[in-house]
């Protein structure tokens, strides 16, 4: 990217002002001269900043730092003329951020620390960066995670650039573990041509269709050997997914918070067995490890369990939404579906926040999504949760939540 005018290059250059050393080029010369001088010295109110004890590094040490990060980036899948945001206090890794910039070709999009996720948010929809570096703590309270929330794949080149940093990662990592894609399939969906483009491109091992058809995907995705779930809410669309061939079927039963079903789980697993002996994934109301249990029991092979995701550490939404849940229970979620054409279970606190009346939501009319940029963005702060939100007591790790779920599980067993 080139921002400055050639003239004015020209200008800064003719006087004297701008010369050809780059700021690697200096650096470099001064790591060449005197590796073991002092470079960067922190601000001793560091600690107070980000809980860091200050550092001091020689030219040495800077230009260490900065290889480790740029190692780092590079292999995260950031390349010359990608941008990425930048929001750290003033202490050491700031100047390493620029310097690796420097060198790997980035073009850094500075962003004061007093901003928080609403302006976050605005300059992610002009800038659309490819990165976002940030300081994990400021002034004793957790940032980075905070702010992440704003950064969630609203546009095209988001989620092409989430996907390719997803199997630059496993593929850096020898990873052999699936993700899924989940993509949107209704007619009136107008992202859907680009999405499947995408589909193509990455060809994520598995691909879960929602609220359409699989008709538009499964034949991409068999063509480079990768798996169909279909999303269904009824034993109707069971079986109509399952007519395509689809390698699996999600059954979105009666509970689940996103979009919802209105069959009880064990009942619709039962019936859609009749006539279908693929991948069956159970989801609603799953929040326990004895839940999981029961869904196997069923007849399931896999369940979904999102709600009690919702406040792991590592997710990305915000803390708002994370404390929303974990102060919910059943009676606060409100079934509508106004907001997007189909019927979903929010949390009463976000539609009163956004000014909805949850005792008096309108009827939808019905599912359309031509405008999904916009609705993406007018209802990002209505927040979803299924029926097992009672179960969701804490903000607890990934790992931490995992372990009890097993230990539920095993529980299930002895008598």
């Amino acid at each position: 990217m080139q921002s400055t005018p050639q003239q004015l290059i020209k200008k800064y250059t003719d006087n004297g002002w701008w010369g050809n050393n780059t700021l690697h080029d200096l650096v470099q010369k001064a790591v060449k001269q005197s590796p073991n001088h002092t470079a960067l010295i922190d601000p001793p109110n560091r600690e107070q900043l980000d809980g860091n004890v200050p550092v001091s590094w020689t030219f040495a040490e800077l230009d260490h730092q900065a290889d480790l990060l740029g190692a780092r980036l590079y292999e995260l899948g950031l390349r010359q003329g990608d941008i990425v945001m930048l929001q750290l206090p003033n202490v050491a890794e700031i100047v390493v951020a620029y310097l690796t910039a420097a060198r790997m070709g980035l073009i850094v999009s500075p962003i004061a620390m007093q901003y928080g996720r609403h302006e976050l948010k605005q300059f992610c929809d002009v800038v659309t960066p490819r990165g976002y570096l940030a300081s994990e703590t400021f002034h004793g309270a957790e940032f980075a995670k905070a702010q992440a929330s704003a950064l969630h794949a609203r546009t095209i080149d988001q989620l092409d650039d989430w996907l390719t940093q997803i199997n630059s990662q496993l593929s850096a990592d020898n990873v052999q573990a699936p993700y899924a894609a989940n993509i949107t399939t209704h007619t009136s969906y107008d992202r859907l041509a680009d999405e499947i483009e995408l589909i193509k491109k990455h060809q994520p091992p598995v691909v879960i269709t929602a609220l359409g058809g699989p008709k538009p995907v499964l034949d991409v995705v068999h063509e480079y050997g990768g798996k169909v779930i279909a999303d269904v809410n009824s034993v109707g669309y069971a079986r109509k997914a399952a007519a395509t061939g689809v390698d699996g079927l999600a059954l979105i039963s009666a509970g689940a918070g996103g979009h919802t079903g209105h069959m009880a789980g064990p009942a619709f697993v039962a019936e859609v067995r009749t006539f279908f002996d693929g991948l069956i994934v159970l989801a609603g109301g799953i929040g326990s490890g004895a839940s999981i249990r029961a869904a196997e029991i069923a007849g399931a092979d896999l369940c979904y369990m999102g709600t009690r995701f919702i406040c792991a550490q590592e997710s990305m939404a915000s803390e708002e939404y994370k404390n929303m849940v974990v102060a919910a229970q059943f009676e606060d979620l409100v079934m509508s579906d106004q907001l997007t054409g189909a019927k979903a279970y929010y949390l009463r606190k976000s539609l009163e926040k956004m000014g909805l009346d949850p005792n008096n939501l309108s009827a939808g009319t019905g599912m359309n999504l031509t405008s999904s940029q916009n609705q993406i963005k007018a209802w990002k702060d209505v927040w979803s949760a299924g029926h097992g939100v009672g179960m969701v007591t804490d903000i607890a790790s990934t790992a931490d939540i995992v372990t009890v779920l097993e230990r539920e599980y095993r529980q299930t067993f002895i008598t």
